[in-house]
């Protein structure tokens, strides 16, 4: 399992990082919030409106992320 700051993200000589897996899930999240966001602007048509975007709780600088939820959990919030 991947998580931040226990290691696991080094390569077996500790040269590099593999990155790869937070990339995914920080695109996967990111571009699953333009889509929602762009479908609710044509739903809402001429007639305007607001879209509210709300982080998860725990994932906040406040809150640690969860053993096992930090990695495939990483998010990023959008305002």
């Amino acid at each position: 399992m991947l998580g931040f700051g226990d290691g696991s993200m080094l390569s077996a000589d500790g040269g590099s990082t593999n990155l790869a897996t937070m990339r995914y899930y920080q695109r996967l999240y990111g571009d699953a919030y333009i889509d929602l966001m762009e479908r609710g602007l044509r739903r809402m048509g001429t007639s305007g409106g607001s879209l509210i975007g709300i982080s998860s709780p725990g994932c906040s600088t406040q809150y640690n992320a969860n053993l096992g939820y930090d990695m495939p959990g990483s998010r990023i919030a959008y305002s």
